[in-house]
């Protein structure tokens, strides 16, 4: 009996110890596998049936040279976009308070969230709270040009001028990435995503991604703020 009891100590304590393990600080192979889908994803595509809103984003992708130039920070929760009330709400971790467009928000929400596993967004929403650091390691012919974010003056005219006029009309686009939150196996993804052409020009987004025969593919994504 005492030996039995030692083996539950042993047990609970070493669920304790995984559950509480600190996260890993930097962004990893899978997330920038992640993070190249979602740049070579067409979200300009007529009647897009992974949007679940109407189709309004403008992201055209890397510019014609395969560039993109991408924020250094990763996105944290708190940070303006990506509110945790929201995020805590979209994933039912807070219920949605009754008031104007609840249904609407309500079915949006519970739509996006349909066959997440919790494992996958428990993992998002822990990650999300501390940053990282974005290195030039995308997949495939992306090459992005990482901005250190005190560079970044997203609504400084004179900014956008001088970086259009550096860039030329290649029509480049300024990103951020959230860490990305996995399931255990690593079949599913969430990640925050957002970008900016101007200083009212852009979107920020919640992706949903599956990985498919070794290929991360968008599975949906839920439109969260538009300027």
């Amino acid at each position: 009996m005492v030996y039995k009891f030692k083996n539950i100590l042993f047990i609970l304590a070493f669920l304790l110890i995984m559950a509480c393990r600190p996260i890993s600080n930097k962004v990893s192979d899978e997330e920038y596998q992640v993070f190249s889908a979602v740049l070579n994803y067409n979200f300009m595509k007529y009647d897009d049936e992974n949007a679940i809103d109407e189709n309004v984003v403008t992201f055209s992708g890397p510019d014609k040279e395969g560039y993109v130039s991408v924020r250094q920070r990763t996105k944290t929760l708190g940070k303006q976009g990506l509110e945790e009330k929201d995020i805590l709400e979209i994933f039912d971790k807070i219920k949605l308070k009754p008031g104007e467009n609840y249904q609407k928000y309500a079915m949006r929400f519970e739509k996006f969230r349909k066959g997440i596993k919790n494992k996958t967004i428990d993992d998002f929403i822990r990650k999300v709270k501390q940053p990282s650091f974005v290195e030039p390691l995308f997949d495939g012919n992306i090459k992005a040009d990482i901005i250190p974010e005190k560079k970044v003056k997203d609504e400084d005219k004179n900014f956008w001028k001088n970086f259009d006029k550096k860039y030329g009309s290649s029509q480049r686009a300024i990103v951020s990435f959230s860490r990305v939150g996995f399931n255990p196996s690593k079949s599913q993804a969430i990640v925050y995503f957002d970008y900016l052409y101007g200083p009212l020009w852009g979107h920020g987004m919640l992706l949903y991604l599956e990985k498919q025969q070794g290929k991360w593919k968008v599975m949906r994504y839920l439109v969260l703020w538009v300027s």
